[in-house]
């Protein structure tokens, strides 16, 4: 199934006092709330829910229309930008979430939607794309202010809300975190990294294994049973994820940011198995914008973003020959979310401040050509071969039972069926396939519903052949299971026919006879 990368906009209010805006909340919550008020080096980007209208004459004007942004252009900054005649441009997009939206509206349209396709067994990832300051981790973290919690936070709430209300499926969630800081990949929950340089971390391998998917060494997967347990990972790796001070954000992210939750669930013998990636990206950064001492940081991740655009370039060609995955650690982590087997979203998120004008069309210019880009979706599932095989004998053996029940005198019969004298073309043949596919994937064992006598023997032959290939694949194993059995007990028999000589030498002559005779024996069977 095909599926479009979804494409939202936030954009960030323009605020009177970014540091001091944000009300004190009074709720009581639990001591991990109380940890993530208290904690410094969650990063807060600083939009507050409370005054969010609080804008002036520095801020960008526009208009929007439905899922339309148009942004009007100032005179002063038209001449040679872009295009010198135009005054306003228009852009598309899933959803727009004004300077007044807050994080749980937010999460209602987005992560409730995450949650769903997760549960269902589909690979999904949500990412935010911006200039560094725009709001990027604030949506996805949330502020030092419990109640502004992102989105991150409010979905591991929901999931297991979620898991709790399936009480009929077994549900296992597994975590890990980890930062791509300076082109070099970390794991943010291994403990050894707590209080240790970044030198003497670990760094995380990437590599493909027989089947092309990728691989990560080094990274550790945590099992969660309970959303309190996956705050506190998410915490862990905010606390020591790199954060700098540049003059658009006092406390910006330094690096690329990916949370990942494994959801694996087992509904009556069908496994499904998804991947959740949440991303929260560095922002872009102009030179002249940041201070001295993040220079190198600046380079990787501007760099790495330039790469990111290069392979949704790559993407939107019709004419593509090669997609750069391997450009970039961060394009290769992330190749099933571009172009794979996922539903992705982006949020693009912008400042409304006028002088980062530029910055801003630029990233709703990526989200654009983002939303071009075409995913191949799929549920992740497979059945317990045992389950399978049973299944498929029990249908094949009602088949025939209904085969013999059925005689030419039962023409009256409303499922009577009818004998074509034709032979199935291939349109027919596949509609078989679809049937049996469809009984295969079924939980419910609904029965095939053939037209008529000849897709009724197609069906029973196939499921005959798939069986004996199942069967004679089994066979195939288990004869080499009993091969391996024999190889090992003749090498047993062995080991016990020299034992019980040595014990037969020993009990006649003594040590020092055994050792002469097993050594002449040991020689003997050299020569």
């Amino acid at each position: 199934m095909k599926s479009y990368i979804e494409t939202y906009l936030r954009i960030k209010p323009l605020l009177i006092n970014s540091n001091n805006n944000t009300k004190n909340n009074s709720t009581n919550i639990s001591t991990l709330s109380s940890y993530i008020h208290n904690n410094n080096n969650i990063n807060d980007e600083s939009f507050s829910e409370t005054n969010g209208n609080s804008i002036n004459s520095n801020s960008i004007e526009y208009d929007i229309n439905k899922n339309i942004f148009s942004i009007k252009i100032p005179e002063n900054l038209r001449t040679g930008y872009v295009n010198n005649l135009k005054k306003t441009y228009d852009f598309h997009f899933n959803g727009i979430f004004d300077v007044s939206s807050t994080q749980e509206e937010i999460f209602e349209i987005i992560g409730k939607k995450v949650i769903k396709n997760s549960i269902e067994g589909y690979n999904s990832t949500v990412f935010c794309y911006g200039q560094t300051g725009s709001g990027k981790t604030y949506t996805m973290c949330g502020s030092k202010n419990w109640r502004e919690r992102g989105i991150i936070p409010r979905l591991l709430i929901n999931l297991f809300k979620k898991i709790r209300e399936l009480k009929n499926i077994k549900f296992d969630v597994y975590i890990s975190y980890m930062e791509i800081y300076n082109e070099n990949a970390y794991d943010l929950l291994d403990n050894n990294n707590n209080n240790n340089n970044i030198d003497n971390w670990k760094k995380i391998t990437v590599y493909e294994d027989n089947n092309n998917n990728i691989m990560l060494k080094n990274l550790g997967l945590i099992k969660v049973e309970n959303e309190q347990q996956a705050l506190d990972l998410l915490i862990t790796g905010n606390y020591i994820r790199h954060i700098g001070s540049t003059t658009m954000n006092n406390a910006s992210s330094r690096s690329h940011a990916i949370f990942n939750i494994i959801i694996e669930s087992n509904d009556n013998n069908l496994i499904r198995v998804s991947k959740l990636n949440l991303v929260d990206l560095a922002g872009s950064e102009r030179i002249k914008s940041t201070n001295n001492n993040t220079s190198i940081e600046r380079k990787y991740i501007n760099l790495s973003l330039s790469f990111l655009e290069q392979v949704i370039i790559a993407l939107n060609s019709k004419d593509r020959t090669h997609i750069p995955y391997r450009n970039s650690l961060m394009t290769t982590i992330l190749k099933d979310s571009l172009g794979g087997n996922c539903k992705t979203i982006l949020i693009a998120t912008i400042s409304s401040n006028i002088n980062y004008i530029e910055e801003s069309i630029s990233s709703i210019r990526f989200s654009v050509r983002c939303s071009k880009v075409t995913n191949n979706v799929s549920i992740n599932e497979c059945m317990d071969l045992n389950v399978l095989v049973n299944k498929l004998i029990g249908e094949n053996e009602r088949l025939k039972k209904l085969l013999n029940e059925k005689g030419i005198n039962d023409n009256n019969d409303k499922n009577y069926l009818v004998l074509n004298p034709n032979p199935l073309n291939d349109y027919e043949k596949d509609e078989c396939k679809i049937l049996i596919s469809e009984y295969l994937n079924n939980n419910k064992k609904e029965p095939i519903k053939a037209k008529n006598v000849n897709q009724l023997y197609y069906i029973i032959d196939f499921l005959i052949e798939y069986i004996d290939k199942k069967e004679t694949k089994y066979n195939s194993k288990m004869k080499e299971i009993i091969e391996e059995k024999k190889k090992l007990k003749i090498i047993e028999e062995k080991e016990n026919e020299k034992f019980k000589k040595i014990n037969e030498i020993i009990k006649k002559n003594g040590l020092k006879k055994y050792f002469q005779e097993f050594f002449d024996d040991e020689n003997n069977n050299n020569n």
